[in-house]
């Protein structure tokens, strides 16, 4: 914000509304999985940012259990 300027630059859009309304009018808007896409009413209901963020967070979680990192949280048990 430029105080005390009568310019465009008080008036930009931002770089996340200018991205959003490219994918918008794209031919893949809904297949790229956007997780507030303009075409579903609640953000997040857009199946393929379902689909992407469910197998995401599958990997993340297989991740953190290879690194060790669960080990804290896990009830242990000496045999």
């Amino acid at each position: 914000h430029i105080a005390r300027r009568g310019s465009d630059i008080n008036h930009k859009s931002s770089w996340y509304h200018y991205l959003k309304q490219k994918c918008f009018t794209s031919k893949t808007c809904p297949q790229r999985g956007c997780y507030d896409c303009p075409l579903y009413e609640k953000p997040g209901d857009n199946p393929f940012f379902k689909k992407i963020h469910t197998s995401a967070e599958k990997i993340r979680a297989k991740d953190i259990v290879d690194l060790g990192e669960a080990d804290t949280w896990r009830k242990t048990a000496d045999l």
